[in-house]
Formats: C-alpha cells, structure tokens, sequence
C-alpha cells in the first residue's frame, strides 16, 4: 500500500513540472496505481486471514485422517495450483465447499459405524459424536479454504501481482544440496526426493519420521514404481508415495549397518545386529552399482565422524 499512496503523490508531482498533460497522466497513473495496491494488500491480507482461519477450524475436527490428507495436499501443491483469476478463485471455492460437505456427510455416516467396530455402541455413540462435529466443521473449512482462494484469485489479477508474476511462481521444486552442504548442479530426482522428505515432514506422525524427515537430504536411488530409496546423513530411507501421502517402508540408522553388499537386482545393508535390509534396483547391474556406491560413500562418511565405527563393505 505505501508504493501506491507514494505513487499518488509522486507521478502528479512529475508531471506537473512538464505540463498540464502529463499532469493529467501522472493523476491517472498514481490513481491507478494506489487503487492496485489497495486491492492487492486488502485481498492478501483477506486471503491469508481466511486459509489461517480454515485450518483452525480444521483442527476443531480432530479427525486424524481428514487433517493429514489436508497437510499432505497443502506439502504437495505448488505454483500452478494458485488461483490465476477471479474464475480460478471462484472454481478453487466450490470445490472446497463441495469437497467440505461431502467430507461431512460421509463422516458422519461412517464414523459411528468405524466406532462400534472397534468399541461397541459406545464406540458407536462416540463415532456420531465425532461425525456430527465434522458435519458443521468440514463445510465450514472448506468455505474459509474457498474464500482464501477467491481473494487469491483477486489478488493475482492486479498490476501488483502481474509485475511479480515473473518473480513470484517457482519454475522448479527446491534444489538439493550436496552430502556436506556443497552447492550442486540441479537433478530433477534428487528434487522430488528431498520434496518426499518435506512431505514426511509435514504429515508424519511418529517421532521417528520426523526425526529422518528433519535430517540433510544426501542421495536418492529410483526403486521402481512409487518407491525411493534415500540416504540422509544419518539414515538410510526406503520412502513409498502414494495416494495417501508419503509413508516409510523402512527405515535404519546408518550407525547400525556394517556392511553392504550387491547383488544381481539389489543392495544388501547388513545390520550389526545380525538382520538385513533390501534395497531394490530397478535398472540392471549399472543402477545396482550406482546404489551400491552411494551406501558405500555414505557408511564411509559416517565412519570417519566416529559414529559407525570399524564398518567394511565388500562388493559382490
């Protein structure tokens, strides 16, 4: 707002030194350029005051499920899903709307039922409970969610927001730095692993997902499917991404590995607890190497910090 009431104030007072015209033109484009601002501050603040107040209301819930699937679509989306104008906004709000009061009714159908298979009808009596509060909740949710992305909408249509335009939308996810924190050139599927950490990050529930989550990102291997395998500087990661999110198949502390070792299709982490770990290779003997050599890079960073010990690794 205060570069529109300067821009006011300040391109009259240009153009008055050139003539009557520019004059007129400075009124105009300081006008302008103070109702831009307006808008824009107004909507931003409207926007962010509305998406704060759909997720408190949000937690009221206290549906476990609901509220990690809204984490998990918060972590997951990026630039192209921000309402681009007023119609975009308006379609992001009936979705939220809709969405809020399907979620609503369906709860409350089936969250008495869920109760009384686990606890009876007490179980039942508190299933209803829990339904009838999602039933006001989650509408209520996805109207402030519809409302932010309305102002959303609004704000991404001033002349603030185009000149940002080229600034403000990320082209590419984050990129992953080096296993000492060395600047790298960018890979794509280093990216989309250290994105798979963030999104552990944010929907985790354990101690133990947040603890790897939080940890530097070192390297990733492509498992096939929806699985990554990912080392961090502490633990070595087997990560699922599915509809629901991203979920940990295992997981094990790089100071408990003693040795790895390759075979025709995997990595084989040998514990020194006397247990195996499995790292699968989609790709042949080259992608079987490759892993191979990442683990063996890894276990001799750790080593030489102390922590892991007298580890040896041999090579199949």
């Amino acid at each position: 707002m205060a570069t529109g009431v300067t821009d006011a104030f300040y391109e009259p007072m240009q153009g008055i030194m050139r003539g009557p015209e520019e004059f007129a033109e400075g009124v105009i484009r300081g006008g302008r350029s103070l109702g831009s601002n307006v808008l824009y501050g107004v909507t931003d603040s409207i926007s962010k005051m509305t998406g704060s107040l759909a997720k408190g209301v949000a937690e009221l819930s206290m549906d476990k499920e609901y509220l990690e699937k809204r984490r998990a679509a918060s972590s997951s989306s990026n630039a192209a899903d921000v309402p681009r104008s007023v119609g975009q906004g308006l379609s992001k709000a009936a979705e939220g709307v809709a969405g809020g009061l399907a979620r609503g009714v369906f709860g409350m159908v089936s969250k008495p039922f869920k109760g009384a298979e686990r606890e009876g009808v007490e179980g039942f009596f508190k299933g209803l409970g829990a339904g009838a509060v999602g039933l006001v909740t989650k509408p209520l949710a996805g109207l402030a969610d519809g409302a932010s992305a309305v102002a959303e909408g609004i704000k991404n249509t001033t002349e603030v927001s185009l000149r940002q335009a080229v600034f403000a939308q990320r082209q590419r996810l984050p990129r992953a730095f080096g296993a000492c924190g060395e600047l790298v050139a960018f890979n794509k599927g280093d990216a989309q692993a250290q994105q798979m950490l963030a999104q552990l990050a944010a929907t985790g529930e354990s101690e133990t997902e947040q603890e790897v989550a939080d940890e530097r990102f070192c390297a990733q291997v492509p498992c096939g499917g929806a699985r990554v395998f990912v080392l961090t500087d502490a633990h070595a990661v087997l990560l699922l991404k599915d509809e629901e999110g991203v979920q940990m198949e295992w997981h094990e502390p790089l100071a408990n590995v003693a040795a790895a070792e390759q075979s025709s299709s995997e990595v084989v982490l040998h514990l020194k607890g006397g247990g195996l770990r499995f790292v699968p290779c989609d790709g042949g003997a080259p992608v079987v190497r490759s892993t191979f050599q990442k683990v063996d890079a890894a276990l001799r960073r750790v080593s030489a910090t102390g922590v892991v010990g007298d580890s040896f690794h041999r090579s199949g």
